[in-house]
């Protein structure tokens, strides 16, 4: 276990899943961390399968009814290794096609390769009485897109990006959200995944991303936009919105002002002038207004 103050990592077999919300993820399971049974809580982005290796980053906590839990802020998952590990893995339906009796049957066979056999050596499996061919390719086209989801997770976790918020990622991007965040992190802000601007700008920094850079003053610009819904406010009068943007995130005004030109050409934004003045809307509410 790490520890720096309350935040500390852990690392165990997940030994059982209690509940699960498909919808936003949140789970409560039970992992055993060197012989230690603890139940954990978080937004987990995956689904997790008893046998797995998950190492969790949070802290604990007491709960009034439930007691002591470790509320999981992230969570990066390794497959099983032992033979053991492996079973209680597939045993428990982690993988579509694979039911109690024909994983003993693969672990039996196979031992530590088994999952390395159901990637990249489907046609080994038809040994297995009652594995077709053609289940053997489902079973491990299943197999693979899970890693696939594996994957992107951890590449999304080395960002501390909480699992809500993967979630939303992984639903727009798919097998590509981790490079959408590298090529420009304020998607994070986007109503859509729901993320604050300074969490985004982290990231940005991070990667290297300039004070000035457009991609960092185009989500400024329509960050306020997005605020100033919360207040009633479908627009801005445009040097308005550019003096606040400037404020905001420290550019310049004619940046904020050539951000605004490129998100009102590429209509993400609409400029229209009333009484000799010009003002910004989002486009969806422009147009919902018309």
């Amino acid at each position: 276990m790490n520890t720096t103050d309350n935040y500390c990592e852990i690392e165990g077999c997940v030994e059982h899943i209690v509940y699960r919300n498909s919808e936003n993820g949140f789970t409560v399971f039970e992992i055993d961390s060197d012989g230690e049974l603890i139940c954990v809580v978080g937004e987990i982005p995956d689904e997790l399968a008893p046998g797995e290796t998950v190492r969790l980053s949070g802290e604990f906590t007491s709960h009034p009814t439930y007691g002591d839990q470790f509320k999981a802020q992230l969570c990066v998952k390794k497959l099983p290794e032992s033979v053991s590990a492996i079973y209680k893995y597939l045993e428990n339906g982690a993988i579509k096609g694979i039911g109690k009796a024909t994983a003993r049957k693969l672990v039996d066979r196979f031992g530590k390769d088994t999952l390395d056999i159901i990637e990249n050596f489907p046609e080994d499996l038809t040994a297995i009485k009652g594995i077709t061919l053609k289940k053997a390719l489902e079973i491990s086209s299943e197999f693979k897109k899970q890693n696939s989801v594996r994957t992107v997770m951890a590449q999304l976790a080395k960002y501390s990006i909480p699992g809500a918020l993967a979630i939303k990622l992984w639903k727009k991007f798919g097998d590509t959200a981790a490079d959408a965040v590298e090529f420009n992190p304020y998607c994070l802000c986007t109503n859509d995944i729901g993320a604050d601007f300074d969490f985004a700008d982290k990231i940005a920094d991070s990667l290297g991303i300039r004070e000035d850079n457009p991609k960092r003053v185009c989500a400024g610009l329509l960050f306020i936009l997005s605020h100033n819904l919360l207040n009633g406010h479908t627009c801005l009068p445009l040097d308005k919105l550019c003096s606040m943007c400037s404020a905001f995130i420290g550019a310049d005004e004619d940046s904020c002002y050539q951000a605004a030109k490129t998100l009102s050409e590429g209509k993400d934004i609409v400029i229209d002038s009333f009484s000799e003045r010009e003002f910004a809307y989002l486009s969806e509410m422009y147009y919902a207004e018309s």
